[in-house]
């Protein structure tokens, strides 16, 4: 049976749609500059607040007897959602830092809580999103194209009203990274494309649209990000195949060859092999090898668990080949496998891994299900919004899980299998009409109340978590030697954030790591102890308590931290240079020759080895 986009349905869509993307919208858009993590944290808390109240949603609506509540199709995702999540539930119990798990690396904050509520809005997207959903969808991204079109050229002319502390390419968005600003960028122009086809716009809009597809990549050319472009590219490829295909079936499959043939020499390119590497290719394409290879060592190292939810950046070092610190520095370090599939492999383990290419591969099969049930017009814009997930699913290959990104990803996802759907609705009736009032009415009671009260809990719990964000970006502003009124303030604030409940780890070592500095060191090392009580892996506590030690001096104590880094950390140079050093401050001279050789033995021609040969001596 064939779908028309105009078809009169029971619309009570509208409202739950709305919520979903007007959500999906704050939670890619909003940042918080005053905030130790500006981008992250924040868009955590949209998410889990606004995923609240759609939960609602999903518990409490039902429709006429004579539609299903839950089709087949949207039981049969919630099933794998919930396999997905009751996973990644499994693998948190078996990790040693709990709050990274349930909250998610800091920087970063994709662990348990992220992925139940990414699971949540997929859920309610499948469940409500039809095809009279599509205008809200693409009018969504007419304000998300525009918003990132202008802000990107903000930043790229150096106009940014706020003063970032950036490292990359100007053109960070609202992500603050240029590749997950790129990445968006390409599947909203995705969707520009999707709109000029969209028959409920008139010519302007088309145009605007096309202006707006335009712009996002001339942008995403600005922020040098190679990503946004390939993610484009393949969408637009299997538009364009979609539409061949409908002209002529040979010219579909001639196009989609054609589009397979390009695809590969553009991974090749960005590899650095064949005719497109040298638009394609970049450095950062290629340490992407190191971050994956060590990721796959992880999971075959923790088949059933993995390493930790979010607890890769613990185990890189550790994992890590020696050719990546000899290339890019001892102290160079990552958080994440720059792959979602492998990352989940490797910090969830086997069942987290396989629910995750369960899912992608449902939705992809769902995907090419909706396209035989629309004709025309309508399967060219059906096609367009199955291409922007699909520009989601290739950077999600090759980058990082970024909540404003990646909420995106799950609510197109969810889109998908929503247009896969065929829902039924016998309307003609005043029984029909009747019974389906009462039950709105039912429904307008019932989802406040439960969307109302989760989503009361979920502010209290963001206002506890903000409170950690903010008192470490004031304990830093107080931080001063050589100030005796700004230490006051400094000691003030530094015992205010250790009372503070839920506050990041990672905060708290950053606080003692300034505390140590001054004449509180024995307060740092007693919190020192604590945190690595907590995290016995923990490389930058270990480093900081070894520092501290050998300042003291206590040469032994320096000698157990800085051999427990070295289990730890295994190619590190400096390391070792320090505590072959720690060894001849003791008179042990048998161990720091040990040291010497073993910096000799990988490490010959950096500048730790000169230096050993010259200090670790008799």
């Amino acid at each position: 049976m064939v779908r028309n986009l105009n078809t009169r349905e029971l619309d009570v869509n509208r409202k739950p749609v709305f919520v979903i993307l007007l959500s999906t919208l704050l939670i890619s858009l909003y940042f918080a500059p005053s905030l130790e993590d500006p981008f992250n944290s924040p868009k955590l808390w949209i998410l889990v607040m606004t995923g609240c109240w759609v939960i609602g949603y999903l518990f409490t609506v039902k429709l006429n007897k004579n539609e299903t509540n839950y089709s087949k199709t949207t039981r049969n995702l919630i099933l794998i959602l919930l396999g997905l999540i009751l996973a990644i539930l499994f693998s948190t119990l078996f990790t040693s830092v709990k709050y990274t798990a349930f909250f998610g690396e800091a920087q970063r904050r994709t662990g348990l809580l992220a992925y139940f509520f990414f699971a949540i809005f997929m859920a309610a997207s499948a469940k409500y999103f039809k095809a009279i959903s599509i205008k809200k969808l693409l009018n969504t991204n007419i304000f998300l194209a525009t918003t990132i079109v202008v802000y990107g050229q903000i930043q790229h002319t150096g106009n940014d009203f706020v003063s970032w502390n950036n490292p990359y390419n100007a053109i960070i968005g609202t992500l603050g990274n240029p590749n997950f600003a790129s990445a968006l960028m390409a599947i909203s122009a995705a969707l520009c494309i999707t709109s000029i086809f969209f028959d409920g716009y008139n010519r302007s809009f088309k145009i605007y649209n096309a202006l707006l597809a335009l712009f996002l990549l001339y942008t995403i050319y600005l922020s040098n990000s190679r990503q946004g472009l390939v993610a484009f590219s393949l969408a637009s490829a299997f538009l364009l195949s979609i539409i061949c295909q409908m002209k002529s079936r040979i010219l579909g499959l001639f196009s989609f060859v054609i589009s397979v043939i390009l695809g590969l020499f553009a991974v090749l390119g960005m590899l650095q092999v064949g005719p497109f590497k040298y638009f394609l290719y970049k450095d950062s394409v290629s340490i992407r090898g190191f971050y994956w290879r060590s990721g796959l060592q992880m999971f075959l190292d923790h088949p059933w668990t993995g390493v930790g939810i979010d607890r890769y950046g613990a185990f890189f070092k550790q994992y890590r080949e020696v050719q990546y610190p000899l290339k890019y520095g001892f102290d160079i370090t990552s958080t994440n496998a720059h792959s979602v599939p492998i990352q989940l492999f490797a910090t969830g383990g086997i069942f987290v891994g396989l629910f995750y290419l369960l899912l992608a591969g449902f939705i992809f099969y769902r995907g090419i299900k909706s396209l035989k049930l629309y004709l025309g017009r309508e399967k060219i814009v059906v096609a367009g919004i199955f291409s922007s997930w699909l520009a989601y699913q290739a950077q999600s290959i090759i980058s990082i899980d970024n909540i404003g990104l990646t909420i995106w990803g799950w609510v197109l996802g969810g889109a998908v299998v929503g247009l896969s759907t065929k829902v039924e609705v016998k309307v003609g009736t005043n029984q029909v009409l009747k019974k389906s009032s009462t039950n709105l009415q039912s429904i307008t009671l019932a989802q406040p109340v439960i969307s109302g009260g989760l989503t009361l809990l979920a502010v209290i719990l963001v206002s506890i978590l903000y409170r950690g964000e903010t008192i470490t970006m004031q304990t830093k502003m107080y931080y001063n030697a050589s100030s005796q009124n700004q230490k006051v303030e400094f000691y003030n604030f530094i015992g205010k954030s250790f009372d503070t409940p839920l506050i990041d780890p990672y905060y708290k070592l950053k606080m003692v790591d300034l505390l140590a500095t001054t004449d509180k060191q024995s307060v740092a090392v007693s919190e020192l102890d604590k945190l690595l009580k907590s995290d016995p892996r923990n490389q930058d506590i270990l480093n900081i308590q070894a520092n501290i030690a050998e300042r003291l001096p206590d040469f032994e104590k320096a000698i157990n931290f800085r051999e427990s880094l070295a289990k730890y950390d295994p190619w590190n140079a400096i390391n070792y240079l320090n505590l072959g050093r720690d060894y001849r401050a003791i008179g042990d001279y048998e161990n720091m020759n040990r040291m010497r050789d073993k910096i000799l033995s990988f490490a010959s021609n950096t500048d730790a080895a000169k230096t050993a040969i010259i200090e670790l001596v008799q």
